[in-house]
């Protein structure tokens, strides 16, 4: 009810006057964002070739969510918001996550060697634990690092074949001296999972993080066939010198989900990897101090920090700011989840052509920091 004192009564009306250009004031600036974001992205992703989905949220409203080029160019199937991709190594966010869980119910032990769970590992794997695992620090040879890698993938494997690729090949450093990226990392992470969970990493995922979420579109380490608007991947053709030819795209060499698993082995959507994010960093899946800890900088050896977090996260600074990313690449498949958790800000970037032109993770960084004001 208006207050009859006409001091109070206009005192009332400057501050709604006040909130409600302030409101305006935002929604202008979130439409200008858009308009510069989804300039840049139209002219990376021609309407006639391979292209993109990418949602940009901040404080949980969504600024854009469109499609650009085509998810099959032989069909002139336009890629739209709905579209599936194949989403490489953004699944380590997933595969982590389910080690947090676990961890969090005491089903795992993070600072457990790897022999607690799959005792007939190697005694070179003795020193190496879970928590090296999740956060690139175990220093495992990359197991698709073989001359013959494409036969390899191309074929469905378990869990058990990836992990007899790598097992008895030397460790590359000592348990924590440093961080590399490691696939065969995730690969032995997800041989876990399965052995704690007492189900397959794919049917994990789903019941613990997917369905809960309402993410339709996900799923892992799952045969393509029959997927519902998945995007075909395209990668560019090579030349007699074997160098990427970038105007000629041709479909990509094929690879199966289950074997790249947890490392690499899911397909999603940007509206899923959204519900994800928002679910992850509001605290709706890990306790709170596990989730700080997964996104805290890994100590190495000597109490130096490393680039990446106790959770497998990239951390890195945009436009100033905190930001912890995930990327992923195969060939015909460039991907991007980044998340800014001081500024509720979110970029999910997903495309069906190979990393190269344009650099995905770039267009991502620029995103955000367009949304932050840059």
């Amino acid at each position: 009810m208006m207050s009859r004192h006409p001091a109070i009564r206009l005192a009332a009306l400057l501050a709604l006057a006040l909130a409600l250009g302030a409101r305006t004031a935002h929604a202008q600036d979130s439409a200008a964002v858009a308009r510069t974001i989804d300039s840049f992205l139209a002219a990376s992703y021609p309407a006639n070739g391979p292209g993109a989905a990418v949602l940009v949220a901040r404080g949980g409203r969504v600024l854009l969510r469109k499609g650009y080029g085509l998810a099959n160019v032989g069909r002139g199937t336009s890629v739209t918001p709905e579209t599936v991709f194949r989403i490489a190594s953004v699944t380590k966010v997933f595969a982590a996550t389910a080690a947090l869980l676990l961890a969090d119910q005491g089903r795992i032990a993070l600072d457990s060697p790897v022999t607690t769970y799959l005792p007939d590992y190697p005694a070179a794997g003795r020193g190496i634990t879970v928590r090296h695992l999740l956060s690139h620090t175990a220093g495992l040879p990359e197991y698709l690092d073989r001359p013959d890698v494409f036969a390899f993938v191309g074929q469905e494997r378990p869990v058990q074949d990836l992990v007899a690729s790598f097992r008895d090949r030397p460790v590359l450093f000592a348990p924590g001296e440093r961080d590399a990226y490691s696939n065969s990392g995730y690969i032995l992470l997800g041989a876990i999972l399965e052995r704690a969970a007492g189900m397959g990493f794919g049917e994990f995922a789903r019941t613990r993080i997917f369905a809960p979420l309402g993410m339709r579109s996900t799923a892992c380490a799952a045969p393509l066939a029959g997927v519902a608007g998945l995007a075909e991947a395209y990668e560019p053709e090579r030349t007699a010198a074997g160098q990427p030819d970038w105007n000629r795209l041709v479909v990509a060499r094929p690879y199966t989900m289950s074997a790249l698993h947890a490392a690499g082995g899911c397909i999603s959507s940007v509206d899923d990897l959204f519900r994800f994010e928002e679910a992850l960093i509001g605290g709706r899946l890990l306790r709170a101090e596990t989730l700080a800890h997964s996104l805290a900088p890994v100590r190495l050896a000597g109490g130096r920090e490393g680039g990446t977090s106790n959770g497998g996260w990239q951390l890195d600074r945009v436009a100033g700011r905190r930001a912890a990313m995930k990327g992923g690449s195969l060939p015909g498949v460039c991907t991007w989840l980044l998340t800014m958790p001081d500024d509720s800000l979110a970029v999910v970037l997903l495309t069906n052509r190979s990393a190269g032109q344009p650099r995905c993770g770039m267009l991502a960084a620029r995103m955000a920091g367009i949304a932050v004001g840059q």
